[in-house]
């Protein structure tokens, strides 16, 4: 793996910090409209991204993202929620046809564990 640069171009991020692995070293898991990133510390100053060999790929639009060792296995487990599923060319109209606001679609639940 190579060393992942954190600068990326983002609608709204939000980095989450935990140690998810027996390293002891923080690890960074970064919130986006777009692909979520999961980096992993290299203990060198650097940070490979390791999004897809952990399972963590969600694309759309995460809202936030918590480590918490939900099943007290001693490994943090990272939990991700989205918002909505925002699509840009999405046009909504009031009754008059003029622009309007468009409400949210409920997207259903992501579960990366299967």
């Amino acid at each position: 793996m190579t060393a992942a640069p954190f600068a990326r171009c983002s609608l709204l991020a939000i980095a989450v910090l935990g140690v998810s692995c027996t390293d002891s070293w923080v690890d960074v898991f970064v919130t986006n409209y777009g692909p979520d990133r999961l980096y992993r510390n290299q203990q060198d100053g650097s940070f490979a991204d390791i999004t897809v060999a952990a399972g963590a790929k969600v694309d759309g639009w995460s809202a936030s993202a918590a480590f918490c060792d939900f099943d007290r296995d001693g490994f943090l487990d990272l939990y991700i929620t989205r918002y909505v599923d925002y699509l840009p060319t999405r046009r909504c109209s009031g009754k008059d046809g003029a622009p309007d606001f468009c409400g949210p679609k409920c997207s259903g639940i992501v579960n990366l564990a299967t």
